[in-house]
């Protein structure tokens, strides 16, 4: 006995650590319950509300963390509560996907305000330009050329036939009698008559710069113009803003409706006075 007795003493026994003796598990109602749902992952609403799979793809553990953080804070006990607070989550993460859908819309409409007018480029038929070319020999024929001032494609097309003319007159002394017609249609003027080539091409450069100036006055009407579409297409539909208006008024009142059942039940539970549902008063 005193041999052994002296073979246990010998022996060097590993210290217990000191939080081991210290854990003890929880010890009021509220701690336990908070740990028996400690392996719960989600519960039955939230099984179904966040979308798993397909390019709608949601975020699982986002709406985690909201459950989570709810829990923490309703201290829901019992299955009722629990369905409540998960009731509340759910609420709270439809009204979010809500403002989602707001979003991409608005994306959608500054998208093609922006693009409208590229649409045909896309696809490598600018029928937009083919449109302008189409009207502008309909203007020159019917003697209306003056319509092309109107509009940025159409100056642009006159001062096209400027540069033209302008290279002609530098090259050969001559004026094209085309050309020096179409640009008195468009301009005004008498451009086909013959007089020395430094007045015509003073008259020329003249000309040139009076419809670049027009030009630039044209486009930054049409780019301030294209700037209010953008602006305009900021606000939803009145027909999509009905529509998302009534679906997050429903998940407000489901949020609130839950509140409401869960205060009267955790208020129940603790003894204290709650109000009735106000459709029993």
């Amino acid at each position: 006995m005193l041999q052994r007795s002296g073979l246990h003493r010998n022996v060097v026994s590993k210290p217990t650590p000191k939080k081991a003796l210290q854990s003890t598990g929880p010890k009021t109602a509220r701690g336990k319950n908070m740990a028996a749902r400690n392996s719960l992952k989600h519960g039955l609403l939230a099984k179904s509300v966040v979308i798993m799979q397909g390019p709608a793809k949601e975020d699982k553990a986002k709406f985690d963390e909201l459950l989570s953080g709810l829990r923490d804070y309703f201290n829901p006990v019992g299955t009722a509560e629990e369905l409540l607070v998960e009731e509340i989550a759910v609420s709270y993460w439809m009204e979010n996907r809500a403002q989602l859908y707001e979003i991409s819309e608005i994306r959608k409409q500054v998208r093609y305000a922006a693009s409208k007018d590229h649409l045909s480029r896309e696809v490598g038929y600018d029928r937009r330009i083919k449109q302008y070319d189409a009207w502008i020999r309909e203007c020159l024929q019917s003697s209306r050329g003056h319509l092309l001032l109107n509009n940025s494609e159409g100056v642009e097309y006159a001062l096209a036939i400027v540069e033209q003319i302008s290279k002609q007159v530098a090259t050969d002394s001559k004026v094209p009698e085309g050309l020096s017609k179409q640009l008195s249609s468009i301009c005004g003027g008498d451009w086909q008559s013959s007089r020395e080539v430094s007045l015509y091409l003073s008259q020329l450069r003249r000309e040139k710069k009076k419809l670049t100036c027009l030009k630039k006055m044209l486009d930054r009407s049409t780019a301030e113009k294209e700037a209010e579409d953008v602006g305009a297409s900021l606000l939803l539909s009145a027909d999509k803003m009905e529509v998302l208006l009534r679906y997050t008024a429903a998940h407000e009142k489901r949020r609130y409706r839950a509140l409401a059942q869960l205060e009267r039940l955790q208020r129940q539970r603790s003894g204290k006075p709650f109000p009735l549902p106000s459709i029993c008063k």
